[in-house]
């Protein structure tokens, strides 16, 4: 694309600009396919709230508990910065 617009003259930023849309409903009409296709098949789903599924795949370790005051981190971090 930069090569392009360097041999027409024409702005990278408008050329970026104007795939946004195109981009937007390609990436909307693949998740409708799949959607689709995954239903058609019966494909199994996971049955997790947005929670469950936050903690299991961003807080896989302790300091994302409630309890973050116990975990060895923050006992690290503590003792680290107790200057």
């Amino acid at each position: 694309m930069i090569i392009f617009a360097g041999l027409t003259n024409v702005s990278v930023g408008a050329l970026f600009l104007v795939g946004i849309i195109p981009g937007i409903l390609v990436g909307l009409g693949m998740m409708v396919l799949v959607y689709i296709l995954a239903r058609k098949r019966g494909y199994p789903h996971i049955s997790k709230s947005f929670n469950e599924k936050f903690h299991e795949t961003v807080c896989w370790h302790n300091s994302c508990t409630n309890d973050t005051r116990d975990s060895d981190w923050w006992d690290y971090h503590r003792n680290f910065h107790s200057d």
